[in-house]
């Protein structure tokens, strides 16, 4: 479901300042507030928060990426802290529905796409011998191919 809402300009400054220190859109700020302030009348709501779960994931591609050389190229899967996401219980401590998955792979596309964090200005997306942005096709899924450089 998809809602309108308008806010104070202070108050709309105060979200997007906060979603961007994170690395996530507004919308998505917005989402996880909302869904953590009503979780208790939620069904198959994760137990960690979405901003936990991206800041997580962000810093285990950081700490990847920096195992590299320039040239190397990676998909998340390759990442175990992403790789091991699942609708199944993680580490024990909570379970992840896969549209959260999904949901956290678009948002660290869009962070390394859009080059809104520091800690990425040394990954692009690989582009195909056409120019087109290159995925990894496995198990009748795609992921986005990144590049060191």
């Amino acid at each position: 479901m998809q809602n309108q809402i308008f806010l104070q300009d202070q108050l709309q400054k105060i979200l997007d300042t906060r979603a961007k220190a994170i690395g996530i859109t507004t919308s998505a700020f917005i989402t996880d507030f909302l869904t953590q302030s009503f979780k208790d009348e939620l069904n198959g709501i994760p137990d960690k928060s979405y901003i936990d779960l991206y800041t997580e994931l962000r810093e285990a591609v950081i700490g990847y990426k920096n195992t590299l050389k320039s040239g190397d190229k990676f998909t998340l899967r390759d990442v175990d802290y992403y790789k091991n996401l699942s609708a199944t219980t993680v580490s024990g401590t909570h379970s992840i529905p896969a549209a959260t998955r999904a949901r956290l792979g678009r948002s660290l596309n869009e962070d390394i796409r859009l080059n809104k964090s520091p800690e990425f200005a040394d990954v692009k997306r690989a582009l195909t011998k056409s120019g087109k942005p290159a995925f990894s096709k496995a198990n009748n899924t795609s992921a986005a191919i990144y590049e060191k450089i």
